[in-house]
């Protein structure tokens, strides 16, 4: 489905609206609902599109920054795993955080998109015809099944037919039939290895996990949390004020720490603060993993960042000067959902009654 939006290999090239980078976002968009990871985004959609917009006529450094910060977004755009996460450590309804991420994850996208239009318009990225309808059709009757993967996630949460960890369960047994006997593009063998990886990764989250829970039990009988509340009172005289105060906290960890681990060790005790000022649950949750992920993208970790740069043979150093506009938008969003809650919670609001 994605090649078929993109482009057919039969052009002439034109000077106008550029297709190859919006589609490297909208391609992220629509593979967060079903991976729910940026580093899955990055692995898969980055190895394809980077190297096909370099041929193209992009920049490295744009190509890079571009699939980094647009992969930030399956982690926005529900089902995403970091949000399961948070809402394991909180409590925060899972489904709810799901359906509040709907509109901050569009929005970064759509707002990548007008610096990605400005971008090719002022560089002079040539374009190709759009695909036929023939070949969309033909395309989207092949990614349907796949397409079905987000449906059961969300569909089972949200209904509260299944857990998140059960809606989880049915989605990788449902996407094995499909790589098995479907689509016929997965082995035994490489099942095997796929199982084999998972078990080792979900290891380090467990002992990253135990080990955060010790330092979060630390925290709290050295009464941490009562004195950063005390603190932010003194800073902050309104729930708007302290909402922006604990995200600006969030944003600065997420540069120096990986955004699994700060929310295991930070959310605990800043949850809780939260709660005192009265902010809702679902958004705050939601807020906090869009300030959290844009660390992804932020010197000096910036674990997306780095992967990108290495699968696009390009220097952190070259890549900062496109990113700042992107990770701009990004920061401006996140004001925008904190700054007008009903952003994050209309969803939630309609649905989960």
């Amino acid at each position: 489905l994605i090649s078929a939006v993109s482009y057919r290999r039969d052009f002439t090239p034109e000077i106008g609206l550029d297709r190859l980078s919006q589609v490297n976002i909208v391609a992220s968009m629509l593979f967060a609902g079903i991976s729910g990871s940026s580093a899955a985004d990055v692995s898969s959609i980055g190895a394809m599109l980077i190297p096909a917009m370099v041929k193209e006529g992009y920049d490295s450094e744009f190509s890079v920054s571009i699939t980094a910060t647009s992969a930030c977004i399956g982690n926005i755009i529900p089902p995403s795993l970091f949000m399961v996460l948070l809402g394991a450590i909180t409590g925060v309804s899972v489904g709810g955080m799901f359906l509040g991420g709907f509109v901050p994850g569009i929005m970064i996208g759509l707002g990548l998109m007008v610096v990605s239009y400005f971008y090719c318009r002022n560089r002079g990225i040539p374009t190709k015809p759009r695909a036929g309808v023939k070949e969309l059709v033909g395309a989207a009757k092949d990614a349907a099944l796949a397409m079905v993967t987000p449906l059961i996630i969300l569909g089972g949460i949200v209904f509260g037919v299944v857990t998140p960890t059960e809606a989880g369960v049915l989605a990788v047994v449902y996407s094995i039939i499909l790589g098995l006997f479907i689509y016929k593009e997965m082995t035994a063998r490489d099942l095997v290895d796929i199982l084999s990886r998972s078990a080792q990764s979900t290891a380090v989250a467990v002992i990253v996990l135990a080990t955060a829970s010790i330092f979060s039990w630390i925290m709290a009988r050295e009464s941490l949390p009562v004195l950063m509340t005390g603190w932010i009172e003194k800073v902050a005289h309104t729930q708007l004020v302290a909402h922006l105060v604990i995200i600006a906290l969030l944003l600065v960890i997420g540069m120096f720490m990986e955004a699994t681990s700060a929310a295991i060790i930070v959310i605990p005790f800043l949850y809780p603060i939260a709660m005192h000022f009265g902010i809702d649950p679902v958004h705050f949750g939601v807020t906090a993993t869009v300030a959290l992920i844009i660390g992804l993208v932020t010197p000096p970790v910036g674990m997306l960042l780095f992967l990108t740069c290495t699968i696009g043979k390009t220097t952190l150093k070259s890549t900062l000067r496109t990113l700042i506009p992107q990770v701009g938008v990004m920061v401006l969003v996140l004001v925008l959902t904190v700054l007008f809650p009903r952003l994050v919670l209309f969803l939630p609001g309609l649905v989960m009654r």
